[in-house]
């Protein structure tokens, strides 16, 4: 094996495939902590140097919810290449398991389907396929700030949304028309109809893993916004995914960040609408180790509880947000960036080996033992 491979799964927040890329990716990195790390595609978007290393001094495995491939989307606009990925749709197909509908904490058919895709990962590790040096950025893709950027609002093409995993509950509704000028007759934009709200959805830091759940809170019990927010998928949105691409444009968005770095904040406004409010645990809770990684596939008890009481505080703040915010559908930065699932399989050369995994064509599939 090289000398260590990186594993990066999707791990957004809208679907529940997401968090069985993320879980699956916990566990393969403790089966194997010595020559595996998770990659954190929030931390390399917002230009976390550590992370941008990974990426291009190691082979990447990426590890797909579903068929929007937005983590191969991803690793395209900063000019990583993938050397392997895993899709965690395709075992759903051959194992018939389900990854269940809850997205805040997985049932069941959800865990035992990231452990199926857990062991995939440990074949793809075993038969290591790659044997070229990782890619280096292609010129002007480097980062996504230095791409050739269109601040224009175009629409990204539309993408197929495939139906597993996909939660249904209590979502905004996107608007079906186009940016337009919808200025009320006294000249203001009128009142905002929800919020979207953007954890910074991390990986590896605990105050990370307590903002995507306090997310989950706010936009799912019924004590809270349900039905008036949407939590924003940082994947999806970077891969030009037109569901996501519609709440970030149509709502405006709160960012929830778990530790310094600000990876919300940074996010919302790479793709060229800030934030109207950015929210830190690190300040209402200056007491916790919001930096301290952990790894464990499941919250801690104290994350979980710390989530809740986020939660509790961070409503009124939000409710009294919504009643005063006036919004207007505006355009967003694409960094040149469409869904384009079958032009990213195209991009990269994937090929399905025998072993239930893809690779790009240049590398040779492994001989079978």
């Amino acid at each position: 094996m090289s000398d260590k491979v990186v594993l990066a799964p999707c791990m957004g927040v809208g679907k529940v495939v997401a968090n069985v890329t993320r879980r699956a990716a916990y566990l393969a990195h403790a089966a194997c902590p010595e020559d595996t790390e998770i990659l954190s595609l929030p931390a390399l978007l917002a230009g976390d140097t550590a992370e941008r290393r990974l990426v291009f001094e190691h082979p990447v495995v990426v590890i797909e919810g579903c068929v929007l491939r937005c983590a191969s989307h991803v690793l395209r606009l900063v000019g990583a290449k993938p050397a392997a990925k895993i899709e965690v749709s395709r075992i759903i197909r051959e194992k018939r398991l389900t990854p269940g509908r809850t997205r805040k904490e997985l049932e069941a058919s959800g865990k035992q389907l990231a452990q199926a895709v857990a062991e995939r990962i440990a074949l793809a590790l075993a038969d290591e396929p790659w044997g070229d040096s990782p890619a280096q950025p292609e010129a002007g893709t480097g980062c996504p700030c230095a791409c050739s950027c269109s601040s224009s609002g175009r629409t990204p093409a539309e993408a197929p949304s495939p139906n597993q995993g996909v939660s249904q509950v209590h979502s905004l509704s996107p608007p079906a028309q186009p940016i337009t000028d919808n200025l009320q007759s006294n000249g203001e934009p009128p009142p905002a109809q929800g919020l979207t709200l953007l954890p910074c959805q991390g990986i590896k830091r605990s105050g990370a893993r307590i903002a995507q759940r306090t997310a989950y809170h706010l936009c799912e019990d019924e004590d809270k916004l349900l039905g008036q927010s949407q939590p924003l998928c940082v994947s999806a949105l970077a891969a030009g995914v037109p569901e996501d691409v519609h709440y970030y444009r149509d709502f405006p968005t709160v960012a929830l960040n778990g530790c310094p770095q600000n990876c919300a904040t940074k996010i919302a406004e790479l793709f060229g609408i800030p934030a109207v409010r950015s929210v830190n645990l690190y300040e209402a809770f200056p007491e916790y180790p919001c930096e301290t990684r952990v790894l464990e596939p499941d919250l801690t008890p104290q994350e979980s509880e710390l989530a809740r009481r986020w939660a509790e505080q961070l409503l009124p703040e939000l409710q009294e947000l919504l009643q005063q915010t006036r919004w207007q559908p505006r355009a967003h930065c694409t960094h040149g960036m469409v869904n384009d699932p079958v032009g990213i399989e195209r991009f990269f050369g994937y090929q399905a080996t025998s072993r239930g995994y893809d690779v790009p064509r240049a590398v040779h599939e492994p001989a079978a033992t």
